[in-house]
């Protein structure tokens, strides 16, 4: 009956009354009292505040062991929306070797967390110190050059946290700096490693905090551990992306050295995403298949086509520039190595997707605005591929459609320094009785 009350007393937003009903649950001996703690806390919210609201759940966190993780990750949250983050990492690391935090994941990979928050704001306030300092210091200096040297050390700072892109270290900060500063950043780098890595045993499949303890070893300059971490969980995790992720931007960093574990990471992370960044994972792969092929690995052709047919068939063929590269492969490779064997592989390669190629891609009502020049490239280059891969189909895609529309001489000139290479395999412009180029353009085959 009191449990129906206080639904009714919350629905109607009547938080008083609900905090009197809260009370007289709670005096009675039976009260299920980890159920109704949620209540509590956002009746307590709206008509006492944030810290009472904290407070009390302060006082529930050990009293209820079945919900005792839930109640110190809201207790965290809340000192985390207040800014008290010393007051949240001494609260968890209080906790940590008791059970039942002492083997959960997520409250050590928290503890990390802040951890590095805490580190975060010591460096910004000792770099804004020594900012200011220098300032003093050197009145001199123009307020240009100034400028300059806070854009470049912001541009370092983006660079690192991009983790996925390129992975760098991170800036040590102002030579001014003294060396305490030091000492306490790397105290507080080395807590957050230990706290990331006792998560990370206890729940090898989490990735929730892999990219964080990936960073903070960066951080410390740990790069072989960074790398491992990174390897070992796609390892143990063969069917996440969120790992591949990061293991791929580590060793894109150091591809030199670690081309062969890229290469057979790559590999896999496509298969799970087939629409992933084009610019770091599909094309340099492509690349790589073409060295093999360009030293005689002539099999390594259908798995590039193969790569680049899925990307097409999942992106329903919008990127132009994975027209480009399945163009440019059919013009400069496949030709030194075609045979009638290789021939039927390919032909069975693209037999399946012979019915969504002219469904998803020729029926796009985007390409009717040839205005565009980029559309119309795009569409140009669909059917340069379709001339290469589907020889007896090629005219029933309607090559008319846009070889009889008329572009202006900037936009044909544009889209012709391109499609030079490929006149004599695909397209040749036609010519009028005075021997002048029209601007059409028709089909060879």
């Amino acid at each position: 009956m009191l449990g129906y009350c206080l639904q009714l007393t919350l629905a109607h937003r009547d938080y008083p009354r609900a905090l009197k009903i809260i009370t007289a649950m709670y005096s009675c001996t039976n009260a299920p009292a980890q159920h109704i703690w949620p209540s509590s806390v956002f009746a307590f919210r709206k008509t006492q505040g944030t810290s009472e609201a904290l407070d009390f759940l302060k006082s529930h966190v050990t009293q209820y062991s079945c919900n005792s993780v839930e109640i110190l990750q809201e207790v965290l949250m809340y000192h985390i929306r207040l800014g008290t983050l010393d007051k949240a990492y001494e609260l968890v690391t209080r906790y940590l070797h008791s059970e039942p935090f002492r083997q959960n994941a997520i409250i050590h990979g928290y503890a990390g967390m802040m951890a590095l928050a805490l580190d975060d704001d010591r460096v910004k306030h000792a770099n804004e110190t020594n900012r200011l300092a220098q300032e003093l210091k050197d009145t001199a200096l123009s307020t240009e050059a100034d400028g300059i040297a806070e854009h470049e050390s912001d541009n370092k700072d983006d660079i690192f946290r991009d983790l996925w892109y390129s992975p760098t270290p991170m800036s040590t900060g102002d030579s001014n700096t003294n060396s305490l500063d030091h000492s306490q950043s790397d105290s507080w780098v080395a807590k957050a490693i230990n706290h990331f890595c006792q998560s990370q045993a206890l729940s090898p499949t989490l990735d929730l905090f892999l990219p964080f303890y990936v960073q903070t070893l960066v951080r410390s300059r740990k790069f072989i551990d960074a790398k491992y971490v990174a390897v070992q969980f796609c390892h143990y995790n063969p069917f996440n992306p969120a790992g591949y992720r990061v293991a791929l931007s580590l060793l894109n960093a150091d591809l030199v050295l670690e081309r062969r574990a890229w290469v057979e990471l790559a590999k896999k992370y496509v298969t799970l995403d087939p629409v992933c960044d084009l610019q770091q994972v599909i094309f340099p792969l492509c690349t790589h298949y073409e060295h093999l092929i360009g030293m005689g690995y002539t099999e390594h052709l259908t798995d590039v086509i193969e790569l680049l047919a899925r990307r097409i068939e999942f992106t329903r063929g919008c990127e132009t520039a994975t027209f480009r590269r399945l163009a440019d492969i059919y013009y400069r490779t496949i030709p030194a190595y075609w045979d009638r064997l290789q021939q039927q592989v390919y032909s069975k390669l693209w037999e399946s997707r012979l019915p969504w190629w002219d469904k998803f891609i020729f029926d796009d009502p985007t390409l009717t605005d040839y205005s565009d020049s980029q559309v119309t490239l795009r569409h140009l280059l669909m059917h340069i591929c379709a001339a290469y891969i589907f020889p007896a189909h090629y005219k029933t895609f309607g090559i008319h459609r846009i070889t009889s529309v008329k572009l202006c001489s900037e936009k044909r000139q544009i889209l012709d320094q391109y499609l030079s290479s490929h006149y004599l395999n695909v397209i040749a412009p036609s010519k009028d009785k005075s021997g002048q180029t029209d601007g059409k353009m028709k089909s060879n085959t």
